[in-house]
């Protein structure tokens, strides 16, 4: 659910700058967890004033996104605690060193799920925040074929199989989840604000 996510990047906030980083890369992003884990520094970079991340998709296409701001500076920030990176080396790291790998990468998800009071978090797995993204997008109002080449399906028949019979239409569908989160972050602010009124 939108509350869920809402809840799991408040934890993810709160667990660690790689936690935060990964889990808003892949849910902003719907992006494959393991072409976000196999990208190196060298794929980061800038399009029209934008941060960019090139992906390695299905088959070894690969394929240059926009990262939205949210991802975008949970990124940035992950990445400046790690100080000077090489263009080789891995985007994510394990904490111990060395290229974070899926396993290790579901375990954090799940952990930080978990401590969101998820009650479905042992459920999650290297699909839950591809498919959180796209059914919320649509949800949103997002069209299909935006959706579609948004994740990197080549078909949108694909797409359309996490369509639940929704006939809303809009467009970009990174954005729609982006103006989500900052209605919900505003209602939080206003909420805190009263109760220490």
């Amino acid at each position: 659910s939108h509350q869920e996510i809402d809840d799991l990047l408040n934890a993810a906030a709160e667990e660690s700058l790689l936690a935060s980083a990964l889990i808003t890369l892949l849910y902003y992003g719907g992006y494959r967890v393991g072409s976000v884990l196999n990208a190196d520094i060298r794929d980061l970079g800038w399009e029209q004033g934008d941060r960019t991340i090139k992906l390695t998709l299905k088959r070894g296409k690969e394929r240059r996104f926009v990262i939205d701001e949210p991802a975008a500076v949970a990124l940035e920030a992950y990445q400046s605690k790690r100080g000077t990176l090489g263009p080789d080396e891995p985007l994510f790291v394990k904490v111990r060193g060395g290229r974070l790998d899926e396993s290790t990468a579901w375990r954090l998800v799940r952990k930080v799920a978990k401590d969101a009071g998820i009650k479905a978090w042992e459920q999650m797995n290297n699909h839950t925040l591809r498919h959180a993204h796209i059914t919320h997008a649509r949800d949103l109002g997002a069209e299909v074929a935006d959706i579609s080449d948004g994740v990197g399906h080549s078909d949108i028949r694909t797409t359309l199989r996490y369509d639940r019979a929704r006939n809303r239409r809009d467009r970009r569908p990174a954005k729609l989840l982006v103006e989500r989160r900052r209605q919900y972050l505003a209602a939080q602010s206003v909420d805190s604000q009263e109760d220490e009124a």
